[in-house]
């Protein structure tokens, strides 16, 4: 019988519903908050024995006072995984932020899928297989005490591990409660981070940047109120915050370092806030106990490399670019680092300087090693690979393209995509459907094959079956397939009927049968008939034996010119001639 066990650890409790001492969970985080400040919780899953375990999962729901920023997963189940988050604006809707990976993230910000003014209620990471003696499983999730918390309030937030065994469903809860503190001060703050792709808005995988000066002024922008450098919140670079602040209206300037300039200002949600030629933000107004961690900046590298080009549509399906060919807005483009796994940056194409559709680039870039993974368009496909001027990079099926070296400062341009509008499969066409008894069948006789645009792709077919037999009368089937240059495949199956000719047909046979055997009759008659002059004459040469051989063979000729006639009279009443 399973028992329970329960023990009391340092700051967190820790409840095992299932005996299994080889799987262990623990939740950990900060004894004391602040109204406004900022709070970690880092939940520990292990699997120490020698079972592996199936259906992993964690669920962590958070305090209403608790608004949610940023998690972190390391993945140590040797199994992809899956982060479903539910929001206060669709409390009983999963949103799926991370799905079917292997790789770790870092700092992934919530607020992609949390709308201002509403906040992360609940969170749950799952994974297929649990094996045992990997590393641990470690999900880290930052986050900020809202003004619905009260001062000297205990704050509990519970997570629950489950997993199966071969015998048992193990649950483990551990719980971690903090108690709040305050002053009723508001603060301003959160992030600075290299643009990679130049949208001026945040996208995951763009790392933050550490030794940023940050300044804080009054609503005159004249009065330096406090200066700070961005550096480590937790294990990430790149944040800052201004606190203890009274009500008031206050302007942030960002100053980049050297070989850095500002991106451009953008006021949406995970944007870059200030005006990227004099540094400062719009004025930001607090009341009291406000928390404004809106105040993002993002920059980009004056000395870096970029990689970047051009998708189009590849009309004629050759993988080069011609120039009638049109570029392709709205295609997602993401950047890997050289190990192909961390995806370092994303951005769609769009219509660049001079109006032209189908741009990206990937800006601020360190020398090293990149991959480009390039996403079609819902129903389109990715064309042939061809690596020449002008070519089409990515693998088709992967999507991704070789690994793409880069110098200081150097600037790839050549990192291009065709891709393919939607197509339909090819067509298989077939006119002969019978065959008479005893003739030659060919299946490819009256068969032809075209693509979705009309090339004639006959070569291509194959015939994957063929039953037929003339020798018997029935209904035999034959299959063919064909392939297009996309890859895409078409089989057909039709009956074939095998027919015994008709009693005229046969009549006709019958006859011609019959006069083809006295045919040879006649032929073995008529070398016989030269034989015995050839004989006479190699005897003899006496001319009255010559002449009596002659004359039999004269009889027999005409005797055989009269059965020729007979017939050619029996032959032409079928209208057949000799």
């Amino acid at each position: 019988m399973n028992k329970k066990i329960k023990t009391i650890t340092n700051l967190s409790e820790n409840i095992d519903l299932v005996a299994n001492p080889s799987f262990t969970f623990e939740k950990i985080g900060p004894q004391f908050v602040n109204i406004g400040g900022g709070t970690n919780y880092q939940i520990t899953s292990t699997n120490n024995g020698t079972e592996n375990l199936t259906n992993w999962s964690i669920t962590d729901t958070f305090p209403t006072e608790i608004n949610m920023l940023r998690v972190s997963f390391t993945n140590g189940s040797s199994s992809s995984y899956n982060i479903t988050i539910r929001t206060s604006d669709a409390p009983n809707t999963d949103k799926h932020i991370i799905t079917g990976a292997t790789s770790p993230i870092n700092s992934f910000d919530l607020a992609l899928y949390t709308p201002q003014g509403y906040r992360v209620i609940s969170m749950n990471v799952t994974a297929s297989n649990f094996t045992a003696g990997t590393p641990a499983n470690v999900l880290f999730i930052t986050g900020i005490i809202n003004t619905t918390a009260t001062i000297g309030q205990s704050l509990t937030n519970t997570a629950i591990n489950t997993a199966n065994s071969s015998t048992d469903l193990i649950t483990k809860s551990s719980s971690f409660t903090s108690n709040i503190f305050g002053n009723n001060k508001s603060s301003i703050g959160e992030f600075v981070w290299n643009d990679l792709n130049g949208n001026g808005i945040y996208d995951v995988g763009e790392p933050g940047i550490n030794g940023v000066t940050v300044e804080l002024y009054d609503s005159t922008g004249t009065n330096l109120l406090g200066t700070i450098s961005t550096g480590n919140y937790g294990d990430y670079p790149g944040y800052y915050n201004f606190s203890l602040l009274s009500p008031g209206t206050y302007l942030v300037k960002f100053i980049p370092p050297t070989g850095y300039t500002l991106t451009t200002q953008n006021l949406g949600v995970n944007g870059s806030t200030p005006n990227p030629a004099t540094g400062f933000t719009n004025p930001v107004i607090l009341g009291t106990n406000v928390f404004n961690n809106y105040i993002n900046a993002g920059l980009l590298s004056n000395n870096k490399g970029e990689i970047g080009s051009f998708v189009w549509n590849d009309l004629n399906e050759n993988g080069i670019y011609e120039i009638e060919e049109p570029g392709v807005n709205g295609m997602t483009v993401e950047l890997y680092d050289k190990t192909q796994t961390t995806l370092l940056g994303t951005t769609v194409t769009k219509n660049n300087n001079s109006n032209q559709p189908g741009y990206y680039s990937f800006t601020g870039l360190a020398a090293d090693s990149y991959y480009i993974k390039f996403i079609p368009i819902t129903a389109y496909s990715i064309t042939v690979q061809n690596l020449v001027p002008n070519g089409s990079t990515p693998d088709p099926v992967t999507g991704f393209t070789n690994l793409i070296p880069l110098t200081t400062a150097e600037v790839v341009s050549t990192v291009n995509a065709g891709i393919l509008a939607p197509c339909t499969p090819p067509v298989i066409n077939t006119t002969i459907y019978s065959a008479k008894q005893g003739s030659t069948y060919d299946p490819m006789q009256g068969v032809s094959a075209f693509d979705c645009q009309g090339n004639n792709i006959t070569a291509n077919v194959i015939v994957t079956e063929n039953t037929v037999n003339t020798a018997i009368p029935g209904k035999y089937t034959v299959s063919y397939k064909v392939t297009d240059k996309r890859g895409q495949i078409t089989t057909k199956t039709i009956i074939v009927t095998v027919y015994a000719p008709s009693p005229f047909e046969q009549a006709i046979t019958d006859i011609i049968e019959s006069v083809a055997l006295e045919q040879t009759a006649i032929s073995h008659i008529i070398n016989a008939e030269g034989e015995k002059i050839q004989k006479i004459l190699k005897i003899t040469t006496n001319k009255g034996e010559i002449l009596a051989v002659n004359d039999s063979v004269k009889k027999t000729l005409n005797a055989i010119e009269k059965l020729e006639l007979l017939l050619q009279q029996k032959l032409s009443m079928f209208n057949i001639k000799l």
